[in-house]
C-alpha cells in the first residue's frame, strides 16, 4: 500500500550551509605509508557458487562458514566484441588464509552477463585484499569495511573499480581510524590505495565527468566533530584526483528553524553521492537535531548539490517535525536523476519512522517504512510517499 504526506505536513528547510560548506582541514586527513600502499591481491581459495536458474539468481558463500556481507552493485560495460553488461558487487569478509578469520577485508566479485538464462551472473572471479607485511601470517589488525562500489573507465586505460569504505583498529575492542579509498584495475589488482584520518566513514563514491572537472573522484560519508564534552557527527564530503590525492573537503549539517542564534547540537552524515548533470554532484543522507534529547529529537532527510572544488550550489533537508505526542524521522538512504544526466530534478529513496514520544520506556515503531520522494530542478518538494 501507499500513504502520501500532504505537501503542508512536510517541509523544506534550509541547511547550515552558510557556516559550513567552506574548505575545512579535517584534523589530518591523509595518513599514508608503504605499508598501506602495498595492497596484495589474493583469490579467496574457498569461494564457490550455486545458481538458482529460474530467478536468475546466484548465492555466494564460503563452503566452510559464512563470513560475507554483501554492500554494492556496479554495472560494468561489455568487454571488447561483447554486447552485454557485466556485473561486479562489492562485500565484506574474513579471509581464512592469511587473517583466519580474524579482521574485515573487502572482496571484490565479478559476475558475467545475465544471459544465457542457464549461465545467469555465472561467477567470474573473486578476490579480496590484505598488506604486503601480513604475507607471513601476521595481521596488521586493520579491518577495511567496504561501503560502495564504481566501475571506472575515464576512456584512457584508466578502466577499473574504485571503492570505498571505514577503518578500524583492533582485534577484539575496535577503534575508528578514519575511512579509504581503494582504486584497481578492471581484474581487481590494486593500484592506489588511501586512508583518510580525518573522515569517519566513505559511505559511497563516484568517479567524476564533465567539461569542468578533472579526473578523479568524490565520496561522501561523515565526519566527527567535537561540540562542547561530546562529539557529534557531521556530513562530509571529499574530493580526490586521480591518485587519491584529496582536491578539497567540506562538512555540512542541518539547520532547523529557531536556531539560528543557538547552539543545538546536530548529528549529520551522507550515504548516497550520484554525478548531477554534467559537472556537480547530488548527495543524499539525514541531519538530526538534539540526538540525545527524549523531547526534542528530530531526524530529516538532507540533501546537497556540490562541486569538485567542494563549493555548495544548493542543501536543504526534508521532514515533519516532532510532534507532541511522536518523534517523525526520515532518512535518506539513495537518490537518482528524475532526467538521467540532465541535472534536473532528483527522486530520493529511503525510510520514514514514528515513535512514541517518550523519556522514560522504549517503544516499538509506530510505522517504518520505506518512502520515495522527487524534488524538481530548484530542490522544492514534489511528491512524498510512503510505503508500507
Amino acid at each position: 500500500r501507499t500513504r502520501t504526506y500532504l505537501v503542508p505536513t512536510f517541509t523544506r528547510k534550509s541547511s547550515a550551509t552558510q557556516f559550513l560548506s567552506q574548505m575545512i582541514n579535517l584534523r589530518g586527513l591523509i595518513v599514508s605509508g608503504a605499508s598501506l600502499l602495498s595492497l596484495v591481491v589474493t583469490a579467496p581459495t574457498a569461494f564457490v557458487s550455486a545458481q538458482f536458474v529460474q530467478d536468475h539468481q546466484h548465492t555466494y558463500f564460503d563452503p566452510i562458514e559464512y563470513h560475507f556481507s554483501s554492500q554494492a552493485l556496479t554495472v560494468v560495460p561489455p568487454p571488447e566484441g561483447g554486447e552485454l553488461n557485466e556485473y561486479a558487487f562489492v562485500a565484506n569478509m574474513k579471509p581464512q588464509d592469511i587473517l583466519d578469520r580474524q579482521f574485515t577485508r573487502p572482496l571484490i566479485v565479478k559476475l558475467k552477463p545475465n544471459m544465457p538464462a542457464d549461465k545467469a551472473f555465472d561467477f567470474n572471479w573473486g578476490k579480496t585484499y590484505y598488506f604486503a607485511d601480513e604475507m607471513g601470517g601476521s595481521a596488521t589488525q586493520t579491518h577495511l569495511y567496504a561501503r560502495d562500489i564504481h566501475h571506472v573507465d575515464f576512456g584512457d586505460g584508466n578502466a577499473g573499480y574504485i571503492i570505498c569504505g571505514k577503518v578500524t583498529n583492533g582485534k577484539v575492542l575496535q577503534t575508528d581510524a578514519g575511512s579509504f579509498l581503494l582504486l584497481t584495475d578492471l581484474d581487481g589488482n590494486s593500484k592506489k590505495f588511501m586512508v583518510y584520518s580525518g573522515v569517519k566513514e566513505l559511505n559511497s563514491v563516484v568517479p567524476t565527468k564533465g567539461d569542468m572537472n578533472s579526473q578523479g573522484f568524490v565520496a561522501v560519508g561523515t565526519h566527527t566533530k567535537q561540540q562542547g564534552k561530546r562529539e557529534y557527527d557531521t556530513a562530509a564530503y571529499l574530493s580526490v584526483d586521480i591518485d587519491l590525492s584529496p582536491i578539497c573537503n567540506s562538512v555540512t549539517e542541518g539547520k532547523w528553524p529557531n536556531t539560528v542564534n543557538s547552539v543545538v547540537p546536530t548529528s549529520s552524515t551522507f550515504k548516497k553521492v550520484i554525478q548531477h548533470g554534467q559537472d556537480n554532484f547530488a548527495m543524499v543522507g539525514h541531519s538530526t537535531k538534539n540526538p540525545t534529547s527524549c523531547k526534542r529529537r528530530d531526524t530529516d532527510i538532507l540533501v546537497s548539490v556540490k562541486s569538485q572544488k567542494c563549493s555548495t550550489i544548493a542543501s536543504f533537508h526534508y521532514g515533519r517535525g516532532t510532534s507532541s505526542d511522536a518523534y517523525n524521522e526520515e532518512f535518506g538512504m539513495s537518490l537518482g536523476e528524475y532526467k538521467l544526466g540532465s541535472g534536473k530534478g532528483l527522486v530520493i529513496t529511503g525510510r520514514v519512522k514514528q515513535t512514541k514520544l517518550s523519556c522514560t520506556d522504549s517503544f516499538n515503531p509506530t510505522y517504518e517504512d520505506g518512502f520515495i520522494m522527487r524534488l524538481n530542478n530548484a530542490l522544492n518538494l514534489k511528491y512524498f510517499q510512503r510505503f508500507d
